[in-house]
């Protein structure tokens, strides 16, 4: 018998999510941020049903962009780190990568290749972020230096990242935008693509969203902000964590429940067992009164979260019995909603699921008959496969 928790994903959210993206961008283009395992929804499965309705993959690394070439997507695919050493340069260059260039050393490792091989570049710009990047008053010298570099493909691309987007009404975000805008506007006869906005970026409408928007939570059905809901923004969560209850009991005044005594029992009263818990990623961090979903009723978590196990207060659920739907995070009860009781975002809880939590797909034209390891939950796949 299979262990009762895993990942629900919705294809029908997540093509819903992009398509508002792409209506609030207009005529930009989309940069799908498919890093991270897809932030934890499996980056194979995400970027084969998303690849016709985005112009690009980003990651993080090139083992992220030969997962996607190795399924066979032909889809552009930015490095948004570039390459950490000399030798990537060929192997980005034969998988047909856009490499982002953040430091002088990566220039001075493009000697390496070949006089036959040629690649597209990305010069980031550091406008405030104070992570990777060129300072803007670097950026025309290092342009005019690689324009004409006989290994550079077509135009160069200019970008840089938000630091604090998620924030309405940022003044910091409002000065990098600026730094931007001046920096793109002042390199002579530049024609290459340009992209700043992030989530936060394309919610606030900060700046310009230019030839292409870099979207990770809202892709998902996440929203970017700490105080603000997916749903505010007319998205879908993707990503449903589910569980089942597996024992349901009675405990008396004054019992404690888990480890070290976190909690006691005020009163007579029924609590239930679920089979999630910090070895699947669900945060050790949860609070007692994190909300969880039993079949439709909302129950606080109670006690420290175990490795395998954490437990909920029945008593606004009377009729609980062993084998009820858990719903951890997703549809009807928003990660936004719980990580505030976690010390973690949002992006935290998504990417921390680890590998034992096993994920199918619904709503899935692409899937007829159910291919082996997709459909159902005697099905699914581990998330290490996806």
């Amino acid at each position: 018998m299979a262990r009762p928790t895993n990942v629900v994903l919705s294809h029908e959210h997540l093509l819903h999510n992009i398509a508002l993206i792409q209506n609030r961008i207009g005529h930009s283009r989309i940069i799908a941020m498919v890093k991270a395992n897809a932030y934890g929804h499996g980056i194979r499965s995400v970027s084969a049903r998303i690849a016709p309705v985005v112009h690009m993959f980003g990651v993080a690394s090139l083992d992220e962009a030969i997962i996607l070439r190795t399924i066979g997507l032909q889809t552009p695919i930015m490095l948004a780190e570039g390459v950490f050493e000399a030798k990537e340069w060929a192997v980005a260059a034969y998988h047909r990568c856009e490499v982002v260039i953040h430091h002088i050393s990566q220039i001075q490792w493009l000697d390496t290749l070949e006089p036959h091989q040629r690649i597209r570049i990305w010069l980031k710009i550091n406008t405030g972020m104070n992570r990777l990047g060129f300072f803007p008053h670097d950026i025309p010298k290092l342009y005019a230096l690689l324009r004409h570099n006989p290994r550079i493909q077509g135009d160069i691309g200019l970008m840089s990242h938000f630091a604090s987007s998620e924030q309405a009404h940022s003044e910091k975000t409002t000065q990098q935008s600026t730094a931007f805008r001046d920096i793109v506007g002042s390199i002579p006869d530049f024609s290459g693509p340009v992209s700043l906005c992030n989530s936060g970026g394309i919610v606030n409408r900060y700046g310009d969203f230019y030839d292409y928007v870099r979207p990770g939570l809202l892709m998902y059905g996440v929203h970017p902000y700490d105080y603000a809901m997916g749903q505010d923004f007319g998205l879908r969560p993707v990503m449903t964590l589910k569980s089942q209850l597996i024992s349901v009991y009675t405990v008396q005044a004054g019992d404690t429940v888990g480890y070290n005594e976190t909690y006691s029992c005020p009163e007579l009263m029924t609590i239930g067992i679920v089979p999630i818990g910090y070895g699947d990623g669900y945060p050790l961090t949860a609070r007692n009164g994190t909300p969880v979903r039993v079949n439709d009723t909302l129950c606080p978590l109670i006690g420290r979260v175990s490795m395998d196990m954490l437990a909920v207060d029945l008593r606004s659920c009377p009729g609980a019995t062993v084998g009820d739907s858990i719903t951890l995070w997703g549809e009807n009860l928003p990660i936004e909603t719980i990580a505030p009781f976690t010390q973690e975002h949002s992006h935290a809880l998504l990417t921390g699921l680890h590998n034992r939590v096993r994920s199918f797909w619904t709503n899935d034209p692409h899937e007829h008959g159910c291919k082996p390891n997709e459909q159902t939950p005697s099905q699914s796949w581990n998330r290490m496969e996806i």
